[in-house]
């Protein structure tokens, strides 16, 4: 299955036109296969899902596409390019960064890399700004308890390791696919959760409704377990019925229980029509001194202009992202345990 993806995106010139409708037809298929398999019963699957996956398919290819050249990382890049202090401060921390990465890892293993060798990859890390207080320079004066920004990069790994720039394209292009398949699944799955709990509120207040146009509500507990759902709308049974009348709206929204099929169909289409929402990347630019911290563009001194990409989803996740290679020679050698636990006595 991963072989026709690669296929399909082996051209960065494709576009529409040019697909091969087999692997069109695959790539529907491994959507289903991805998010519900029950669509195949649903009438006209195949065309239903065509343009969403064409519309998909171009949206990653020129979102990949659109990235720039590897940067090398290696000594003297770690101390030259401001973006790789950044991320990692030296390159003794790069190099523990990789060490620990067991894909990288199993991928020089199983191709039998020289040291002379080249990996290409992507890499991927969270940034996160917190504020704390330090020291800052007023001309010649140096003032403390001055609130900074300190911009911290962690969580640091690769994606779509490759031996060569194309390869990585074609790798990292199969796995944006995926994700748009993953988010169609997300959906699918929160839409379920979403009407189960619509429907056991729903039941709940039909329940305690009834009860109090009974005058049973108040006699002893056995509606009163939900007592989040009954400070609500307390004891009004006019506000009881405008609540019910209101979920009921909401789960005709996501559709009847027997219309599942149909919902999950428009779920998926609506996660590929919009990739372009659902993965993008822009670029953000960062100003910091050389202890990371945010500083105004202009200001004196040692100061970096970061200029990076963020990889971004309508979730609100976002990541940094630096097409990169390094030599496998700069990879560090597996530890040896026995060696270490002797040194260690």
């Amino acid at each position: 299955m991963f072989q026709f993806l690669s296929s399909l995106f082996s051209a960065p010139e494709q576009s529409a036109s040019t697909f091969d409708e087999a692997l069109i037809q695959m790539a529907i298929e491994r959507v289903l296969e991805g998010t519900d398999k029950r669509l195949r019963s649903y009438s006209g699957y195949k065309t239903a899902l065509r343009g969403p996956v064409v519309t998909a398919a171009e949206h990653i290819i020129a979102l990949v596409d659109g990235l720039p050249a590897p940067t090398e990382i290696n000594r003297a890049t770690c101390a030259s390019d401001p973006r790789l202090k950044a991320f990692f401060g030296s390159f003794a921390r790069f190099q523990e960064k990789i060490g620990t990465a067991k894909n990288l890892r199993d991928f020089i293993e199983q191709n039998a890399l020289s040291p002379s060798d080249r990996i290409y990859g992507l890499l991927i890390m969270e940034k996160s700004e917190v504020r704390k207080p330090g020291s800052a320079m007023h001309g010649d004066v140096i003032q403390r308890d001055v609130i900074q920004t300190s911009v911290n990069f962690s969580n640091h790994n690769f994606r779509g390791i490759a031996r060569s720039p194309a390869e990585i394209g074609i790798s990292l292009k199969r796995g944006g696919f995926d994700h748009l398949i993953e988010r169609g699944l997300e959906d699918i799955v929160a839409a379920r959760s979403k009407r189960v709990a619509l429907t056991e509120k729903h039941k709940f207040l039909e329940r305690k409704l009834a009860a109090m146009r009974a005058g049973k509500w108040g006699l002893g507990g056995v509606l009163g377990e939900n007592t989040e759902a009954a400070n609500e709308t307390e004891n009004d049974p006019d506000a009881l019925s405008v609540e019910i009348k209101a979920l009921e709206a909401e789960m005709s929204e996501l559709g009847e229980s027997q219309d599942v099929l149909g919902r999950n169909m428009e779920i998926i289409q609506h996660a590929l029509r919009h990739a372009d929402t659902v993965l993008s990347i822009r670029p953000v630019t960062l100003v910091v001194d050389n202890m990371n911290f945010k500083v105004d563009a202009g200001t004196p001194g040692n100061v970096n202009t970061l200029e990076l990409l963020e990889l971004f989803s309508d979730n609100g996740q976002t990541r940094i992202i630096l097409p990169c290679s390094f030599q496998v020679s700069d990879f560090p050698a597996k530890p040896d345990l026995f060696a270490e636990a002797a040194r260690y006595l």
